[in-house]
């Protein structure tokens, strides 16, 4: 029985270590679409929330974040203005974009990511391929994926806005 507690106390430190909760210092939330024929770049922000990622482990891994959706900006502030309006993200009613993993594989960047996505309290199931890049005192995770913007009610049907967004995300973390 000693011998059980014994090495219970010596692997503890080790399998807590993988579950350790990491904080995000630095985030990039781009996104690129056609608009009037001309490629439209912006970002939403920073990024927040829990990421608990163990390549050793992506079964007992878990990833919820989100970020504010009155971030959005294209550089134009007349079109960020437009932007969160009720039409396309209705900032006063959804207040936040939320992504939530479900579970985590294998890809040919290194891993793949199986997430709810919740814009304009519709949720939906998305997969982003991403890296885990280890670099000194950080790690950076950078995926990127596309979504129809209409699956989310932002805007309607248009022949001057594509339908399809590409959205980059790229976040450094550290232990807490």
């Amino acid at each position: 029985m000693r011998h059980i507690i014994f090495l219970l106390f010596l692997y503890l430190p080790l399998l807590s270590f993988s579950q350790i909760d990491k904080i995000i210092f630095d985030s990039k939330i781009n996104f690129e679409i056609k608009n009037a024929g001309l490629l439209v770049k912006g970002n939403l922000g920073e990024l927040k929330g829990l990421i608990r990622f163990d390549p050793t482990n992506v079964k007992g891994s878990k990833i919820r974040v989100f970020v504010q959706s009155k971030a959005i900006n294209t550089g134009i502030e007349a079109r960020d203005k437009h932007l969160k309006k009720k039409e396309y993200f209705d900032i006063e009613n959804f207040p936040e974009i939320v992504i939530e993993s479900k579970f985590f594989g294998s890809s040919e960047k290194g891993y793949k990511g199986y997430f709810l996505l919740t814009m304009k309290g519709i949720s939906k199931d998305i997969v982003v391929p991403f890296s885990y890049t280890e670099k000194g005192t950080f790690v950076e995770m950078t995926g990127e994926f596309s979504l129809n913007r209409l699956d989310y009610g932002i805007g309607e049907k248009s022949f001057i806005m594509a339908d399809n967004v590409k959205i980059i995300i790229k976040f450094k973390l550290k232990e807490k």
